[in-house]
């Protein structure tokens, strides 16, 4: 139900698990007790046990969460697996590449980058009203 915002929760730095939908409720708390971490949901009855997002829009999820949590932009982790990425360069010579150990992907901050800060920053300036 929020995997769109925790692949983005990883691009921007931060070390996010994104639940199958599979997997039932008591192994998501679990999970979250054992490692520590926060629970972000649109499920109420989850939301007991963590942060209910309010939103289905991505920027709007961002600005809740930069109200609560303060975010702030740090090094990418891979939006697939979660993993931290590694400076590689690409087998075709592509510059300022990183690389994910674990999926063995590489990722570089194309054109597409600007248009993630522009999100960012909209989601900055929206939390600010």
């Amino acid at each position: 139900m929020l995997g769109k915002l925790g692949r983005w929760l990883r691009i921007l730095g931060y070390d996010t698990l994104i639940a199958n939908p599979r997997v039932d409720d008591t192994t998501i708390l679990r999970i979250c007790r054992q490692d520590s971490r926060i629970l972000l949901t649109r499920d109420r009855e989850l939301s007991r046990y963590g942060l209910y997002i309010n939103s289905e829009n991505l920027v709007d999820q961002l600005s809740e969460l930069m109200k609560k949590f303060s975010l702030v932009l740090k090094e990418p982790r891979c939006p697939l697996c979660n993993s931290e990425l590694v400076k590689k360069e690409h087998p075709l010579g592509f510059e300022e590449t990183s690389f994910c150990p674990l999926c063995g992907k590489y990722f570089w901050k194309g054109s597409h980058w600007k248009h993630i800060l522009e999100i960012f920053e909209g989601a900055s300036e929206s939390q600010n009203l």
